[in-house]
């Protein structure tokens, strides 16, 4: 059918003479014209678009045309008729960017163009006759030869062309080359067999179900299908399993579960096959065989390792949450199961195993708000309600245990276990007929469940039941002989029943036998340690540690029996044996931090009872105990970490209170030492030992009223105590009232007439008598209230301008008093003593004056507090005559790694930008590690610098 025609003869834009060749690319038609020696371009409904003469822009695009071809590109390529053998490649933009074939010592060199075809992957066809051959198929990738065929025998396509006039090429799945022979009236065609690419960038997906594969290929038309290949081992041997026509595949487990291995191999339409991909593993496979397996550490970094390419892979995350919880690792496997709770197929056990995780790490109330939430779902299984009664007892709540258990129980009447769950919490709720009665019940229907009756047997010993609990015991040793837990248990029951001669027998029978020595040498010991022969003990719990290490209360019981005889040395010791061989024991390194305590032993106390609180956090005991072993080595900043965490625990216990007021005392927050002293005594009112403690420390602060009423309420609460008598005469001496500091001194030596009482009310008596002699001759002048603040040797300068204190001046005269002149000194801190002129006191009237102190740079050389005396004098006239008044007074100077927080100004101290060492070091740093500083201040980037340096050597 005759759609259009083009042109016509001439020699004008849209004219022919000699038409020789077409080509049709991107919907436009391209002309070769012999006559007038050009290309034409014409769109498709033949409109005349553009002529490519050969020479245009100054420029040889081409000698001579010839046949011609384009690429997806619009790169036109001319075999030039006129330079035998080459072929021109002129861009869109015509321009010559190539030459083809021009290399004349190839013996390919070619003589004649018979026609070109290009195939989708831009591959120049060119049917061409050389010097050795008349018609022969020339492939070019790349502008380079790639394959020549038609001709040659070698590659099985030899035939004997009449008369070949065109070429083309039918480029799809596979490339056809078709030759036409115009004399035989022929159409030859040759399948170009080449190898696909291969595929690759192989990922597995995979769960309890579904294995789904995804590659990459450079999807070339070459490739008809994907087959995919199994394999056990990672060596194979491989096999097809299946086919894909994409790039991707899902297979069921259910058929291709058994193999490990897969890779994907491209095919060609010809059955040509590409080298196979990379193999890969399918991880969730080997996941399931590791956790099977037991071997949890390698399943949860594979795990890990899948979740990160497939992070809604639920199958792999629940075993990555049930390897973590098998390794104790309970805070990780909550985050995982968290995860699951929106997949519904996990929920319920996400839940659970929360749960348990939560209850694993003691964290009672978030398990009990989770197994509330599964709980409200009804569940079917019994599982979710044990673990119920279990959290209900931990947390002391008894009656929600039994209601847990009878839910239980009602889904499954027969499980034991929530039974022996349902009496013990009968039991703590209060209702012991009703535990021991459904004890009884599990023993009658359950005879041979001899681990519950052991249970049993226990709880009612703890209870004081002791018939009951050795009925158990006996029951389950005589169905059982060589149940140690059993005998051992009988034993001890026998020696809570004063059956002190059946329990020997049963130790002597065990310590006969090689396999229950140590559980024979241990009942002795406890034997012993009840007879109070506490030697003995000590000898059968050091044979019974020989022969069962791992039972903790072995060394328990030897280190108790090493303090009743007073050798704690070796009771520490035999808490460290029994710490090497059960390295877990909290108790072992809590009875160990204590002893160690009781002997001053701090560093050792601390590291013992450091270890206890990582084993055991929510100790109070522990943490109490801690924070004091710190508090007592000068650790204040770790000593208030330990009691803030066991002040967490028990917001009300004194002790703990007591202790936080100690370490803020020390560390200078007077403030908050008086609060927590204030909530103490709010919580026991009648402690004469609270009210003994805080007026001390207002006392310390110079509040002198406060530390009054409540010295006084400790004395009046325990009459025969010496030592708030004590203070209140330190409190009456400061204040110059030595009347009153004498008669408390002296009823401290009636209560307690020690060397030390005496001597404070001797130096009451001197200064109450030196003071009389003083009223009798002195000038009405007095000074007295020296009230000194703490003073920080590393911020001794501000002292210049700061007051450290103040003293009263008093005239108790009717005579006015001028030109007076008030010093301070500190012999060895201090060049000269600062004063203070007075230009007048009148008579009867008080001043407080401020005192301010210029240290010398010796105070920089206390590293550690120092007390110091000082001494306020004041100089006057009296009758033409010089006189002076004086008051001396201990003071504490800090030394200078101290400070107070309530002071922030005194972190300033501690900078020191003239330290050598400091400066080399910031140098260094910013020498080899500050970056560009851009728009920022150059200043700035460099402490950034500096300051990015200390997080990276591990300084907080």
């Amino acid at each position: 059918k005759h759609i259009f025609s083009i042109g016509r003869r001439g020699s004008s834009p849209g004219d022919f003479n000699q038409p020789s060749d077409v080509f049709v690319h991107g919907g436009l038609y391209y002309v070769a014209d012999r006559g007038n020696n050009l290309v034409q371009v014409f769109a498709a409904d033949g409109k005349f678009l553009e002529e490519i003469k050969a020479r245009q822009d100054g420029e040889n695009l081409f000698d001579e045309i010839g046949p011609i071809a384009v690429d997806s590109q619009q790169n036109l390529y001319v075999a030039d008729g006129g330079a035998l053998g080459v072929i021109n490649m002129i861009s869109k933009g015509r321009k010559r960017i190539a030459t083809i074939g021009n290399d004349k010592k190839s013996a390919q060199k070619i003589t004649s163009f018979y026609g070109l075809d290009i195939d989708k992957q831009d591959r120049l066809y060119a049917l061409v006759s050389t010097a050795f051959n008349d018609y022969t198929v020339m492939v070019y990738r790349n502008r380079r030869p790639y394959r020549v065929f038609g001709a040659e025998g070698e590659n099985g396509t030899l035939v004997q062309f009449r008369q070949a006039t065109s070429i083309s090429v039918a480029s799809a799945a596979n490339n056809s080359v078709y030759v036409h022979d115009s004399e035989l009236k022929q159409n030859f065609r040759f399948d170009l067999l080449e190898y696909p690419d291969a595929a690759f960038g192989l990922k597995i997906g995979a769960d309890n179900e579904l294995i789904k594969l995804e590659w990459s290929s450079s999807r070339s038309p070459l490739i008809a299908r994907y087959e995919i290949q199994g394999a056990i081992d990672r060596n194979g041997p491989f096999e097809t399993i299946s086919t894909s026509y994409d790039l991707k595949q899902t297979l069921w487990v259910s058929s291709a579960g058994m193999y490990t291995w897969f890779r994907v191999v491209s095919v060609s339409n010809h059955g040509l096959s590409a080298p196979p991909s990379t193999p890969k593993e399918n991880y969730y496979q080997r996941i399931v065989s590791l956790y099977q397996d037991g071997e949890l550490g390698e399943a949860v970094k594979l795990a890990g390792r899948l979740l990160r390419i497939a992070p809604g892979n639920a199958d792999a995350r629940n075993i990555l949450g049930m390897s973590l919880y098998r390794l104790k690792d309970y805070t990780r496997a909550i985050a995982e199961f968290k995860q699951l709770e929106a997949v519904e197929s996990y929920r319920n056990n996400a839940l659970l195993h929360q749960v348990l995780a939560f209850y694993n790490l003691e964290q009672y109330l978030d398990a009990r708000a989770l197994i509330d939430e599964l709980l409200e779902q009804t569940p079917t299984e019994v599982e979710p309600y044990v673990i119920c009664t279990r959290l209900s007892l931990k947390l002391a709540d008894a009656i929600g245990a039994v209601s847990c258990a009878e839910d239980g129980l009602a889904l499954k009447q027969n499980n034991v276990e929530l039974r022996y769950l349902l009496g013990r919490a009968y039991l703590e709720a209060g209702l012991p007929d009703r535990g021991i009665a459904t004890y009884q019940s599990i023993v009658e229907a359950n005879p041979g469940s001899y681990d519950i009756r052991l249970k049993i047997a226990r709880d009612l010993y703890e209870l004081g039941n002791l018939e009951d609990s050795l009925k158990q015991y006996d029951a389950v040793s005589r169905a059982q002989p060589d149940s140690g837990q059993a005998t051992v248990g009988k034993a001890k029951t026998l020696l809570g029943l004063d059956r002190d001669g059946e329990a020997k027998a049963i130790a002597l029978q065990l310590s006969g036998k090689k396999e229950t020595r140590g559980d024979g040498h241990y009942l002795l010991g406890k034997i012993a340690a009840k007879q109070k022969n506490h030697k003995e003990a000590v000898l059968q719990f050091t044979r019974a540690g020989k022969n069962i290490p791992g039972v903790e209360d072995v060394w328990l019981s030897l280190m108790q029996s090493y303090t009743e005889i007073n050798q704690p040395a070796k009771a520490v010791k035999a808490l460290a044996q029994g710490i090497k061989h059960n390295p877990e024991s909290f108790e072992l390194y809590l009875s160990a931090g204590r002893l160690e305590l009781e002997r001053q032993q701090f560093a050792e106390a601390n590291a013992y009872l450091d270890k206890a609180v990582v084993l055991e956090p929510k100790s109070l005991v522990a943490q109490k105990l801690y924070a004091r072993g710190l508090f007592a080595t000068r650790n204040y900043r770790s000593a208030n970490i330990h009691a803030e965490a066991a002040a967490r625990i028990d917001p009300e216990d004194v002790d703990v209170l007591v202790l936080q007021a100690d370490i803020a005392n020390y560390q200078g927050k007077t403030g908050s030492a008086i609060e927590f002293l204030k909530t103490a005594i709010n919580l026991d009112p009648a402690s004469p030992d609270l009210q003994y403690r805080i007026g001390r420390v207002y006392q310390d602060a110079n509040l002198f009223d406060a530390s009054l009423e409540h010295l006084e309420k400790a004395a009046g609460m325990r009459n025969a105590w010496a030592e708030p008598h004590v203070a209140l005469g330190k409190l009456y001496s400061k204040r110059r009232r030595f009347d009153d500091a004498v008669s408390a001194f002296e009823k401290a030596v009636e209560l307690e007439p020690s060397a030390e009482n005496r001597a404070i009310l001797n130096v009451a008596f001197a200064e109450r008598k030196k003071s009389l002699e003083f009223a009798n001759n002195a000038p009405q002048l007095l000074l007295s209230d020296l009230n000194l603040q703490k003073v920080f040797s590393a911020a001794y300068k501000k002292y210049q301008d700061q007051p450290i204190g103040s003293v009263k001046l008093q005239n108790v005269s009717p005579t006015d008093y001028g030109n007076l002149k008030l010093s301070f000194q500190i012999k060895e801190f201090m060049d000269f003593p600062s004063s203070v002129d007075i230009a007048r006191i009148k008579g009867n009237e008080t001043l407080e004056i401020p005192i301010k102190a210029t240290f010398n740079n010796k105070v920089l050389e206390v590293d550690e507090d120092i007390g110091v005396q000082v001494e306020v004098k004041l100089t006057y006239s009296r009758d033409g005559r010089n006189d002076s008044i004086s008051l001396t007074q201990p003071m504490t100077i800090y030394g200078k790694n101290a400070m107070v927080w309530a002071d922030s100004a005194m972190v300033g101290s501690f900078v020191t930008p003239k330290d050598d060492t400091l400066r080399d070091y910031v140098r260094q740093v910013v020498n080899a590690f500050q970056p560009d500083p851009g728009p920022l201040n150059d200043k700035l980037v460099s402490a950034m610098a500096f300051f990015s340096s200390l997080a990276a050597s591990g300084i907080s």
